[in-house]
């Protein structure tokens, strides 16, 4: 039983009640004890640079007899073109930029689909080359692009860039600009992989 003038334990006078309060209302979220900048800025930047990590970007346009291959500069701001090769050479080469050619963030393959969005033949294709990809590069991101206009669109870059129809007519050429068709439309598509952004 309490005693006169004494307050039970149950009983907290409004002023320490509002004094709990404000301390709590003052509380910092926890970014700066961890760490990160309170206006979050810092673990944005973490989460971008784990979402899209540095490094360049290859393209693929698969083909079931050549495979043109593209990458970007390390700033991943446009393409150029590596060359063209037979599917199992492209995986070798791949291999080969990724271990020796800088880092390299993901790999962007063109994903062949109809005018209606359903598989084509050539998907199976494309599909063959991302599995053996991923077991010869287990922790290298595979992305896929539509590619559906890809060769078309690549035959007219190379008659409005100028270049000869017999250049254009050597095998290999087309591959190659597809590839780098495909990597500037996956970047124009995802602005956030351009690290300049």
């Amino acid at each position: 039983m309490s005693r006169p003038g004494q307050r039970s334990s149950g009983q907290r006078s409004s002023d320490q009640r509002s004094s709990d309060q404000r301390s709590s209302g003052q509380r910092s979220s926890g970014k700066e004890e961890s760490g990160e900048r309170a206006d979050g800025k810092g673990a944005e930047v973490a989460n971008k640079e784990e979402l899209y990590p540095p490094g360049r970007l290859l393209g693929v346009d698969v083909g079931a007899v050549r495979t043109g291959l593209a990458r970007t500069d390390p700033f991943r701001l446009f393409p150029t073109p590596v060359g063209t090769f037979s599917p199992k050479q492209a995986l070798l080469e791949i291999e080969h930029q990724v271990k020796h050619e800088g880092p390299v963030a993901a790999v962007i393959v063109g994903y062949p689909l109809s005018l209606e969005g359903e598989k084509t033949h050539g998907t199976q294709h494309v599909e063959k080359f991302i599995r053996q990809l991923k077991k010869r590069l287990p922790g290298l991101p595979v992305l896929t692009m539509d590619e559906r206009f890809s060769t078309k669109i690549a035959r007219r870059l190379l008659v409005e860039s100028g270049v000869p129809k017999k250049k254009r007519a050597q095998k290999g050429r087309v591959d190659v600009a597809a590839a780098s068709w495909i990597l500037q439309e996956f970047l124009e598509a995802n602005p956030e992989w351009n690290t300049a952004v």
